[in-house]
């Protein structure tokens, strides 16, 4: 019975680092290297994505889901984000290592904003 919990327990946890394996924070796993300077943000409201590009012209999104608002965070990326384009800050985001949506758009779900 130990042995089967321990292989249920195992597997979960295979599975759980299995699938969390395409999302990875910039700056080679680090949320607090480097960062990534915002050249531009902005709401696609038609997509439903608060999107921003780099310095290096890539561009990424959070998608907000069904509602016709970003709802709260999707308002506190976006503030996030339209503080670090006018502070001259960078962010570092946890980002889909593969892009999708025409191969060129980047989805992220967290965001941290560097001193």
């Amino acid at each position: 019975m130990k042995i089967i919990r321990t292989l249920v327990i195992v597997s979960f946890i295979f599975i759980s680092s299995f699938s969390n394996a395409e999302f990875k924070w910039t700056d080679n796993g680090d949320s607090k290297g480097k960062g990534l300077e915002v050249k531009s943000v902005y709401l696609q409201w038609h997509q439903h994505w608060v999107s921003f590009s780099d310095a290096t012209g890539r561009d990424y999104y959070y998608y907000w889901g069904a509602e016709e608002t970003p709802g709260d965070k999707g308002n506190i990326f976006f503030s996030t984000l339209l503080t670090a384009f006018i502070a001259g800050k960078r962010v570092s985001i946890y980002v889909r290592q593969e892009p999708t949506h025409g191969n060129s758009w980047y989805e992220f779900t967290f965001i941290n904003l560097h001193d």
